[in-house]
C-alpha cells in the first residue's frame, strides 16, 4: 500500500513515482502530456482585492474586484475557459457572475478580474470565496480561496432622546401660565441624517408663544449628534386636564426617524429631565411616557466592582441598590446580553427607599466568546427605561473543540498504469473507525468524520470535500488527515492519484491540499497527517532548519507521522490486514491517553519489532511542537 501526502511548506522534489504492492517497490513512469494541452496556473502572490474606499471590505452599494494573474504553462492554447466563483457566508446583496475568457495562448500570462457588486441589502459579516479558471478538458487552475469582510449600509435614525417640562413658580404645570418644553433630538445610528426637520403639533387650546419655531429644518446631523430645542407654550382655561404634544421628526428619506408623543397633565410637578435612555441596538423598542411628579429613581450596581469581570458558572451574583422613590409606576428589570431575564433568586427590597444592597442571581450563557453585558434597569410606564447600570462579563470556561477525521482510501484505479492495491480502503476505514471508537467524547464537542473510498475518491469530489472541511473548522479544532493510495512526483510537482486519473497530472495536486491546510491553520486548528508509504521520510526535506520550538493551544501547527525513511520501503503483512505502520498507529491509539512523543515512541518500537529493524518510522514537525500535547484521549 502506498500513501503519499505532502502537506507542509513547499519543497522541490526529483521526478519519481511512489507505489505499493504487498511489498512496495519504487516504480518509474514516463509521462507524456496530451498533444497541445494547456496547463493553467495562478501566478503565486498575484491575488489582489480592490475596493472603492480602500478599507479592505465589501461595503453596501460598492463595486469591488478580485484580480489575479494566470499563466498557460502547457503546449496548447486554453480555449473556452470560464472563471467560476462560488461564495458562502454573508452573501445577502452580493452578486458575482461567471466570466468567459478569450483564448489563452501557450506561454501567455494574463490578468483576470472578478467583479463583485454589493447591493443596499448587504449585511455586516464575511463571505468565503473560491475562484477557479475552468478549462473544458480539466487543465484549469487550482481554486483561489479566501475571506472578505462585508459591511451593511450605514443609516441614520433621528428621534427624541429626552425632554423636560419647566412649569411655573410653584413647580407645577398650570393653565394660563407659560411653560417651557425642552426637547433633545438625537441621531442615534451610524449614518449621517440629511435635511432633518422637527415639527411641533399642539393639542387644542395650547398655543405656541415663542422660542424655537414650531416647524424647523435643522439641516444634517452626524452620528450621535444632538440638537436642543426649547418651546414656550401656554394653555387656555379650555384645555383638558390631560394633553398630548406630538413631536414629528423626519429626515431626507422619510425612513429613518421616529415621532414622539409627550403626555402631560395640569397640576403635575415638573422636576427633572424625562430621559429616554436609547441604545443603537434597541432604540426602536423604546417609547415615551408621561412626566412624573417625583424624582426619577436610579439604580446602581455595587458588586462586582470591576467593569469587565469573568465568570465560569451558569449564573452570576449581583448586588445593586435603587435611590429615589420606587412607586407603583416603576419596576426593576434585569437584562443579560440585551435580553430580559428572570432572576434565579433574589432578596426582597427593604422599603421604598432602598439604601442597602439587594442580591440577585442571574442566568448566564455558556457558549459566548464575547463580553456579555448585564444590566439592572428601572422601568416606568409604557416600558420606558428611566435608569440603567451595566457591567460586562467574559466567559472563561474552556469551549470544547471538534475532532475532524478525514480519511481517503483508493484500492481500484481505472488506469492500467496504476496497480490496484489490497489494503488502502481497509486502512482508511480502520483508522476512522478506531478514532471514533477510542477517542474520549468528553474531550470534544463532537467527532466529525468523512470517509471517501475508491470511485468516490475522484479529484473533483476530494477538492470539494477539502474546501468544505476548511470552511467548517474553528479555532482549537483537531484535524486528522489520512490518505491511502498511489502518489507521484512529476516535473517538480506532487500528486495523490485519484481513482479516475489516467496519469499523475490528473490527480489531486499536493499544492491544492497544502492550500487547504494553510486555510485550516489560519483558523487556529491543530492538524495531524498520517502516511504509510514507501520512501515517506523524503518529506524531511520540507522542514526549514532543525529548530523545534514548543507550541501551545494558541500556536497551532502541523505534525506528520511517516512510516519509514526516504530510502526505505513501507512493509505490509497479510496477517495484519494493514501496513505495519498503520497497524502500529491503530494499536497506539487503543493503548490509551497518548501524546505526540509517546505515540512516536510506541510506533517506532512496534514497527521495528514487526519488521526486524528493516523499517524506521519518522515524525516530522512543522513550525514548533509541544511533545506533551495529547492527541488521543481514550474513551472512559
Amino acid at each position: 500500500m502506498n500513501k503519499l501526502f505532502n502537506i507542509f511548506a513547499s519543497s522541490i522534489f526529483s521526478l519519481s513515482i511512489i507505489a505499493q504492492t504487498n511489498i512496495s517497490q519504487p516504480l518509474n513512469f514516463h509521462i507524456e502530456k496530451e498533444v497541445l494541452s494547456p496547463l493553467l496556473r495562478v501566478v503565486p502572490q498575484s491575488q489582489i482585492f480592490v475596493d472603492e474606499d480602500t478599507n479592505g471590505a465589501i461595503d453596501a452599494q460598492e463595486n469591488c474586484t478580485i484580480r489575479f494573474e494566470i499563466t498557460n504553462e502547457g503546449r496548447g492554447d486554453g480555449v473556452g475557459c470560464v472563471v467560476r466563483t462560488a461564495i458562502a457566508g454573508t452573501t445577502t446583496g452580493i452578486i458575482v457572475r461567471d466570466i468567459a475568457l478569450p483564448t489563452i495562448l501557450s506561454g501567455e500570462k494574463r490578468w483576470v478580474e472578478v467583479p463583485i457588486q454589493a447591493g443596499k441589502n448587504t449585511e455586516t459579516g464575511e463571505i468565503q470565496f473560491s475562484i477557479v479558471v475552468d478549462e473544458p478538458n480539466g487543465y484549469g487552475t487550482d481554486p483561489i480561496v479566501g475571506k472578505i469582510s462585508t459591511h451593511k449600509l450605514k443609516t441614520p435614525f433621528v428621534q427624541v432622546a429626552s425632554y423636560k417640562v419647566v412649569g411655573g413658580d410653584d413647580g407645577k404645570l398650570n393653565r394660563l401660565e407659560m411653560f417651557k418644553l425642552q426637547v433633545i433630538v438625537q441621531n442615534t445610528d451610524q449614518g449621517t441624517a440629511e435635511n432633518v426637520t422637527v415639527g411641533l403639533h399642539l393639542p387644542e387650546n395650547v398655543n405656541w408663544q415663542g422660542g424655537s419655531e414650531q416647524y424647523l429644518n435643522i439641516g444634517s446631523m452626524k452620528p450621535k449628534e444632538t440638537k436642543m430645542l426649547e418651546y414656550e407654550l401656554m394653555a387656555s382655561q379650555r384645555a383638558t386636564d390631560m394633553i398630548t404634544i406630538m413631536v414629528n421628526v423626519a429626515e431626507r428619506t422619510g425612513r429613518f426617524s421616529k415621532d414622539t408623543e409627550i403626555p402631560l397633565h395640569f397640576g403635575q410637578y415638573t422636576k427633572g429631565n424625562i430621559a429616554l435612555v436609547i441604545e443603537t441596538t434597541d432604540f426602536q423598542n423604546v417609547s415615551t411616557t408621561e412626566t412624573k411628579s417625583v424624582i426619577i429613581p436610579t439604580c446602581t450596581i455595587h458588586y462586582p466592582i470591576a467593569y469587565k469581570s469573568t465568570y465560569s458558572s451558569s449564573s452570576i451574583l449581583l448586588c445593586y441598590s435603587v435611590s429615589g422613590e420606587l412607586g407603583e409606576d416603576y419596576k426593576i428589570e434585569f437584562s443579560v446580553g440585551g435580553k430580559t431575564v428572570e432572576p434565579i433568586k433574589q432578596m426582597p427590597h427593604k422599603g421604598a427607599q432602598t439604601v442597602s444592597c439587594t442580591e440577585v442571581e442571574l442566568p448566564m450563557p455558556q457558549d459566548t466568546k464575547r463580553e456579555t453585558p448585564v444590566s439592572v434597569l428601572v422601568v416606568g410606564a409604557n416600558e420606558v427605561i428611566w435608569s440603567r447600570d451595566k457591567r460586562e462579563f467574559k466567559y472563561v470556561c474552556e469551549i470544547k473543540p471538534t475532532l475532524h477525521v478525514f480519511a481517503v482510501g483508493v484500492n481500484k484505479y481505472k488506469s492500467d498504469d496504476f496497480q490496484n492495491l489490497k489494503y488502502a480502503v481497509y486502512d482508511a476505514k480502520d483508522f476512522a473507525e478506531t478514532i471514533m471508537n477510542y477517542a474520549d467524547k468528553n474531550e470534544y464537542k463532537q467527532v466529525d468524520t468523512t470517509i471517501i473510498l475508491d470511485e468516490a475518491a475522484n479529484r473533483y469530489n476530494l477538492e470539494d470535500q477539502l474546501i468544505e472541511l476548511s470552511k467548517r473548522v474553528q479555532k482549537d479544532d483537531v484535524v486528522m488527515l489520512f490518505f491511502s493510495g498511489h502518489g507521484a512526483n512529476v516535473n517538480d510537482d506532487s500528486y495523490f492519484i485519484t481513482s479516475e486519473a489516467k496519469d499523475p497530472l490528473r490527480g489531486l495536486s499536493f499544492h491544492f491540499i497544502n492550500q487547504r491546510v494553510k486555510d485550516m491553520k489560519a483558523q487556529g486548528c491543530h492538524i495531524f497527517v498520517f502516511m504509510d508509504a514507501c520512501h515517506s521520510g523524503a518529506m524531511r526535506s520540507n522542514i526549514k532548519g532543525n529548530e523545534l520550538r514548543p507550541i501551545t493551544l494558541a500556536e497551532p501547527g502541523v505534525v506528520g507521522y511517516y512510516s519509514c525513511t526516504e530510502r526505505q520501503k513501507s512493509i505490509e503483512k497479510d496477517e495484519l490486514k494493514n501496513g505495519v505502520f498503520t497497524y502500529a498507529l491503530i494499536e497506539g491509539i487503543k493503548h490509551g491517553k497518548i501524546t505526540i512523543s509517546s505515540l512516536e515512541a510506541y510506533i517506532i518500537k512496534l514497527v521495528q519489532e514487526e519488521t526486524n529493524n528493516d523499517q524506521y518510522p519518522l515524525v516530522i514537525k512543522d513550525e514548533s511542537i509541544d511533545n506533551d500535547y495529547v492527541i488521543f484521549y481514550k474513551r472512559k
